[in-house]
């Protein structure tokens, strides 16, 4: 899960979309484009809030979810 929030707060930082897998694996290389807000690409609760949309691990998501599921087996 928290591979595609590295990815993610590199396009924040205008790497282009393509670019990130490779900047990941060389992480302890330090690329300068990481600050130290990077720090929140590696927290868990934040990493699921994040996905928000339908379908997504945010707790609103997963209760939607739940609430769907409810009504189909209603």
């Amino acid at each position: 899960m928290l591979a595609p929030d590295v990815a993610d707060y590199l396009v924040r930082k205008v790497v282009p979309v393509r670019e990130p897998h490779h900047i990941y694996g060389h992480l302890r290389a330090f690329d300068s484009r990481f600050e130290k807000d990077i720090a929140e690409a590696f927290d868990y609760e934040r990493s699921a809030e994040m996905r928000s949309a339908r379908g997504g691990t945010s707790k609103s998501s997963v209760l939607e979810q739940i609430e769907v599921l409810r009504g189909m087996l209603a």
